[in-house]
């Protein structure tokens, strides 16, 4: 029995539709154990989001020592639950995630970009595990586009909202592409029985190519957990 993020889930799903990314990119990303700066200010922003109360404005919001100045109006219904930990068994795969918000039958999650591309975020399994996971219909990307204006502190300048809902077949996807994983990982991973990663390359992935990294349209703040 192995386990995975649901994020491993959605790098693995990009590398293998991706054939410009080489097995090197997946093991360095499922391996990384150190957290970026983007990925702190990322936490920061989550955390900023926590703070606000309902029908109170906002101008500056800040949280873990980092200042998020809100230049653009953005009206977001509070959920009644966040930051809610959530697993599934897919096969012999348990896959693990972290919902930022969930309320009357809706999952809701944060993201932050500098360019805003809407499919980057439609065609992930991301979604489609987490409305599977939690057996609610609808999900709502909120995505908030930043730049930085100086030591920890960013400029929140534009928002969008995309919705996706649960279809016929949605689970069997989700299967689909857990047991892909589980192949890969048989192959090219090592069994490690921590619940924070799961994997380390194996022998046969350290023998892999050098080649030239890739950064597909990555979020500013990097990715979820």
């Amino acid at each position: 029995m192995i386990s995975a993020s649901v994020s491993n889930l959605a790098l693995y799903e990009m590398w293998a539709k991706d054939e410009a990314l080489d097995l090197k990119w997946i093991l360095d990303k499922l391996s990384s154990r150190e957290a970026t700066p983007a990925m702190a200010a990322g936490s920061a922003f989550h955390s900023a989001m926590e703070t606000i109360e309902e029908g109170k404005e906002y101008g500056v919001l800040t949280a873990n020592g980092y200042r998020f100045n809100m230049l653009c109006d953005v009206d977001i219904p509070l959920p009644k639950i966040q930051e809610v930990s959530v697993q599934k068994q897919y096969g012999n795969l348990s896959v693990r995630g972290r919902v930022d918000a969930w309320s009357l039958g809706t999952i809701s999650d944060y993201k932050t970009t500098e360019q805003f591309d809407p499919d980057r975020f439609l065609d992930r399994i991301t979604w489609r595990l987490y409305l599977d996971m939690t057996g609610v219909s609808r999900f709502i990307w909120h995505v908030f586009q930043v730049k930085e204006s100086g030591e920890k502190e960013y400029d929140v300048y534009n928002y969008h909202s995309m919705t996706q809902y649960r279809y016929v077949e949605m689970h069997e996807d989700c299967e689909r592409v857990a047991a892909d994983y589980c192949r890969f990982a048989d192959e090219y991973l090592i069994k490690t029985g921590t619940e924070d990663a799961g994997v380390v390359p194996s022998e046969k992935a350290r023998g892999a190519v050098p080649y030239i990294q890739a950064e597909p349209g990555e979020s500013l703040f990097g990715e979820e957990a």
